[in-house]
């Protein structure tokens, strides 16, 4: 997949990973929202997951 992606086709996963480097526009705790879609044909999404999570910042 892209980078920072990866797709387990055992358990049918993807894994994100996001680099401290990547969130360095977070200057203090911050909650983010996230949602995963998948593309159907180009013309048909399909959200398959969404929520919150909390960003921390460490100096």
């Amino acid at each position: 997949m892209e980078d920072g992606l990866t797709w387990n086709d055992t358990d049918k996963s993807v894994h994100v990973l996001i680099r401290n480097g990547q969130l360095s526009f977070i200057r203090d705790d911050s909650e983010m929202d996230y949602e995963f879609w998948i593309v159907w044909d180009n013309t048909n999404l399909q959200r398959i997951a969404y929520g919150t999570v909390t960003a921390v910042r460490v100096d």
